[in-house]
């Protein structure tokens, strides 16, 4: 393969996928064309100095208080889905990592969940607040597993959370956005983004960006309340 068949292929994919795709597929070409030089199938690897493409912003869909009183009215069953979408709101936690909770991973008396196997594949402490305490202080202990989500999977989760939306009326929404709806409160609450990057376990600062113009709205509010508290001097 030479480097111009590889950008027209990657130009060809273009037509038909979103340009992230794109990239984790030209990733995924260079790491096997590396092993193949490594291995001595190949002398060089062409597509290596191909450059990424621009990628869009990311989603960032979030429930406004209203959309989060009507969706936890709608969670009462199967019984699993509120203690999930609790956990989900006032964490962070991926989906994943919810439903890989242990006990042992639990540590009510310091507040905190150690995450041993993340997205980032590094431990990750997530801080617990009272409702995630409250959540878990009730999840029943099952004999015979330490799990706290048992015999449970991610498209259980998902139907039956689209499910609840839906008669929620919460459109376009899904379970990973409760993750932003916690991130994106935060923002709005004027929390300065490394502290929103260390709670979702973000490694890099730029997947944390996304939530900046909230906290900037949120700023510019503040500011406007100066006039309240000092006066106006505008002639």
């Amino acid at each position: 393969m030479t480097l111009e068949a590889a950008e027209r292929h990657k130009q060809q994919r273009l037509e038909a996928v979103e340009p992230a795709t794109v990239n984790k597929e030209v990733n995924c070409l260079k790491a096997m064309l590396t092993k193949a030089v490594r291995w001595g199938y190949l002398k060089e690897n062409p597509p290596k100095g191909m450059s990424a493409l621009k990628e869009p912003p990311g989603r960032l869909r979030y429930l406004t208080p209203e959309e989060t009183t009507r969706l936890l009215t709608a969670c009462p069953t199967p019984p699993y889905l509120r203690p999930i979408v609790d956990l989900a709101m006032h964490t962070g936690m991926r989906r994943s990592e919810i439903l890989a909770l242990r006990w042992g991973d639990v540590d009510l008396r310091r507040r905190t969940i150690t995450l041993s196997h993340t997205k980032n594949n590094e431990p990750h402490v997530i801080p617990i607040n009272d409702t995630a305490a409250a959540v878990l202080r009730t999840r029943p202990r099952v004999v015979g597993t330490d799990a706290l989500f048992p015999d449970l999977n991610g498209p259980m989760v998902a139907r039956a959370f689209w499910r609840a939306c839906r008669k929620a009326d919460v459109p376009n929404l899904r379970l990973h956005d409760l993750r932003h709806t916690s991130a994106s409160y935060l923002a709005v609450g004027g929390f300065n983004l490394r502290a929103i990057q260390q709670l979702l376990g973000h490694k890099d600062l730029r997947m944390t960006a996304r939530y900046a113009h909230l906290s900037a709205d949120h700023l510019q509010q503040v500011v406007k309340s100066l006039n309240m508290v000092l006066g106006s001097t505008a002639r």
